[in-house]
């Protein structure tokens, strides 16, 4: 950008996350309140759009859900609106929430990358068969390396199976942001793996990072471990998943 000339208040926003998001960092709460303000003074849409983003960021679900409901239902299928706000909830791991948002709102699905993320969201919340409405209606550029036939398939297609499997993921997914937000860090990815073996095949939930220690990574996934640990499973298919974290740097 040249000299002299000033930026765009949303695009600095976006430049601001950006950048810390580089590093698996938190962006400080007195800068984050300083960015809220300054969104509070765009339009309507860009204002619930950036605020989404913001909210997300700083793990606020509650407000992350009502910005990005708003952007949704304001922005008249804007494509960049719709795609920033399915990017905030899955972003903060809102993934049964922006599952259940897109039924209503089937523009959602209308947008490629606002439809993988709904198709991500609904295979973490083992709602597969609205996976498989998805792909059959839509289709999808980026199939995961667990997609949702193979989940049907490893779960042999028991419905009571998959609710129970759904809940033990949203519990993780939950208490990985406390241990996140308690860390001040956040992740650069999720990989939701089926992982087979000669003997067995079990489904793993892999966190990454980015310029994270090796003691850093091991510590939080100590902390996760133990608000995992207050789940009670009984299945050996969800005894056997496995959860982990790792720098990807």
């Amino acid at each position: 950008m040249a000299s002299g000339i000033p930026q765009k208040i949303d695009d600095l926003i976006y430049q601001r996350l950006n950048e810390y998001n580089k590093n698996s960092s938190v962006i400080p709460e007195l800068q984050l309140q300083d960015l809220v303000k300054k969104a509070k003074t765009l339009n309507q849409i860009e204002q619930y759009t950036c605020l989404a983003a913001l909210y997300s960021h700083a793990f606020k679900h509650k407000k992350t859900k009502e910005n990005a409901i708003k952007a949704i239902a304001y922005c008249n299928g804007e494509k960049s609106y719709i795609i920033n706000a399915s990017a905030a909830l899955i972003n903060i791991n809102l993934c049964r929430e922006l599952v259940e948002i897109s039924k209503t709102n089937s523009i959602l699905l209308e947008y490629t990358e606002s439809r993988q993320d709904v198709y991500d969201a609904a295979l973490y919340a083992l709602d597969l068969e609205y996976c498989d409405m998805i792909t059959e209606k839509y289709g999808l550029p980026d199939i995961p390396r667990a997609n949702h036939k193979d989940l049907l398939d490893f779960f042999d297609h028991d419905n009571d199976l998959l609710e129970k499997g759904g809940k033990y993921i949203d519990f993780a997914l939950e208490n990985l942001i406390k241990v996140l937000k308690v860390n001040s860090v956040r992740t650069s990815s999720l990989q939701l793996d089926l992982v087979n073996s000669d003997d067995d095949s079990f489904l793993g939930l892999t966190v990454n990072f980015k310029n994270l220690s090796i003691d850093k990574v091991i510590d939080m996934e100590d902390q996760w471990y133990s608000h995992l640990a207050k789940f009670s499973v009984s299945d050996d298919k969800l005894c056997n998943m496995s959860f982990t974290m790792r720098d990807d740097s």
